[in-house]
């Protein structure tokens, strides 16, 4: 919410936002009764949402902003609720809310940089105000194309928006975004980008775009933004037929964004090493049909990816993935039980556990896996994990892979994923998780 809504907006005006805010609120009550509630709000909330649109869209003092945020934060509350149904509405109203965006150009409106910024106090103010409109129409642009990849990695199906990651708005800071009058705004812009505020005593200057992108190309939203849509790449060149050359295309963008942005130990708040973890599984496995091997699409289907997924079992780069799903489970662990996770936390760790269910059920007979040397890959060697020993541990420092009952990573992963913050998304595929690999989701609390 906080990076849909501006924070001096007046958005209490917006029944629909207020509305669409307490669905997500009722998460975090810790009661039956307000998870309840807050399906009764949202259930009644993308009915209003599209009702109000009908009636109103084209007339004079129309405004297409409040009811889109309202709209993608009932979006949000209904990809973390995990009810299927919910689901589904999210699935069908999401391209209607890309079609208003559209509608109203929210997909091009120009970089929030390419404004003078004048340092005549006098003009701070309209500057800032000029600023902030342009800066909330990307925002809708990237908060529709984060659903967009959540959805995609999600169900592991072909986005709706297939723009090239170039083409995504590149979001201000954090900093800049959240200053709370103009004078703070523009001393944010000037510690950002120093320099390129003022050129030879000149009272204002436009800031570059390759010096805004510069100064945006390592905030979290915006590498999460780049990671999600490697995924896309990913799940698009699988649906296509592996090309070789795009997947080294992508262990190159994923390497450079590691060496990049995530190599220095800062703080994480958006989750952004699990998810660059995920993405990696996400290219060592297809994890379209590993779901339909365990019986996605119900029993009839399942020989027809059998062979893929015991080929798979067998080959390296099923060690692989499930390496990066041991490391994803040891950067989430220490995290607090009350913490809030990111959207794509929940799918990162779901997809995480199915491959180590994978990976210990259609293994080869004799349970055998690789020992590697410590550079044998790339991104690991980067990271200075030890392989040998990592390789050891998450064997259970056996000779042989366990079973998936006595894989410490497989239960932790699926016991990590049902005590995930808030989200119900997080205890409904626990719940499928358990049931794959005990039989049975008896004790699993259901709201």
């Amino acid at each position: 919410m906080k990076m849909l809504i501006y924070q001096q907006q007046d958005f209490y005006e917006n029944g629909l936002v207020v509305l669409a805010i307490c669905c997500i609120g009722s998460f975090f009550f810790g009661s039956r009764e307000a998870i309840l509630q807050g399906r009764r709000i949202s259930e009644k909330l993308t009915q209003s949402i599209l009702s109000s649109w009908i009636s109103s869209v084209g007339e004079p003092h129309f405004k297409a902003l409040p009811l889109i945020q309202a709209a993608l934060i009932g979006q949000t509350y209904g990809l973390l609720s995990g009810r299927p149904r919910d689901l589904a509405v999210v699935s069908s109203f999401h391209s209607t809310v890309i079609s208003w965006a559209k509608q109203y150009n929210f997909f091009n409106s120009p970089p929030a940089a390419a404004r003078n910024l004048s340092l005549d106090p006098a003009d701070i103010d309209t500057e800032w105000g000029a600023w902030i409109p342009t800066e909330e129409e990307n925002r809708i642009a990237v908060a529709l194309h984060l659903h967009d990849f959540e959805l995609a990695r999600l169900f592991v199906i072909a986005p709706t928006l297939h723009d090239a990651s170039w083409s995504i708005p590149c979001l201000a800071p954090s900093s800049l975004w959240e200053a709370p009058s103009a004078i703070e705004w523009l001393q944010a812009m000037q510690a950002h980008v120093g320099s390129s505020l003022s050129r030879d005593g000149a009272s204002s200057s436009p800031i570059s775009l390759s010096a805004w992108s510069q100064l945006g190309r390592s905030d979290p939203i915006n590498v999460a933004i780049r990671l999600e849509h490697i995924s896309f790449v990913i799940i698009d060149n699988q649906r296509m037929g592996p090309s070789a050359q795009i997947n080294q295309y992508i262990e190159e963008s994923l390497l450079t964004t590691f060496t990049e942005q995530l190599r220095d130990q800062r703080p994480d708040p958006l989750s952004i090493r699990p998810l660059w973890h995920s993405t990696y599984i996400l290219l060592f496995a297809d994890i379209r049909r590993l779901e339909i091997v365990v019986g996605k699409n119900g029993s009839s289907k399942i020989s027809d990816h059998l062979e893929y997924a015991t080929n798979w079992a067998a080959a390296v780069d099923s060690q692989r993935a499930v390496l990066h799903g041991a490391l994803l489970l040891r950067y989430l662990e220490p995290m607090p039980i009350r913490s809030t996770f990111s959207i794509h936390v929940p799918s990162s760790l779901y997809h995480a556990a199915l491959v180590w269910y994978c990976y210990l059920v259609f293994c080869p007979q004799s349970r055998f896996f690789y020992k590697y040397h410590p550079d044998s890959f790339p991104e690991l060697a980067g990271l200075g994990a030890d392989l040998r020993e990592l390789n050891n541990e998450i064997h259970e420092y056996k000779n042989c892979r366990p079973t998936p009952s006595e894989s410490t990573v497989l239960l932790g992963l699926i016991d990590m994923l049902r005590r995930a913050g808030y989200w119900g998304i997080s205890r409904s595929l626990a719940s499928l998780l358990t049931l794959l690999v005990k039989g049975s989701t008896s004790g699993e609390e259901s709201i």
